[in-house]
């Protein structure tokens, strides 16, 4: 799970196989399965304004959630939120995103 305009890069990565895998975070709150990959934060183009990326953030990491990668990227005007990557716990979860 991820916002949209990451999920258009996975999309062309995977050569648009698998897309059932693929779902997209919505705002104001998301319901995400159990043991679904969650990636926020990292802008990845320098033109995306980073209010776009942070307001796909969870305003709070549920109980359960594993954190499994903090990108080691350097945060710039571009990127003031680092990429983080969590495995949900095994219990469906309903999440409230920053929003815009």
């Amino acid at each position: 799970m991820a916002d949209g305009e990451l999920l258009q890069y996975l999309a062309i990565r995977r050569g648009y196989e698998q897309m059932e895998a693929l779902h997209e975070l919505r705002l104001p709150s998301t319901v995400v399965p159990p043991g679904a990959l969650v990636i926020v934060g990292g802008s990845r183009r320098s033109e995306l304004d980073p209010a776009w990326v942070e307001a796909y953030a969870p305003r709070s990491i549920p109980d359960g959630w594993t954190l499994l990668t903090r990108l080691t990227t350097v945060p710039a005007p571009w990127r003031r939120m680092i990429g983080v990557a969590y495995r949900t716990g095994s219990v469906e979860t309903s999440v409230a995103l920053a929003g815009r």
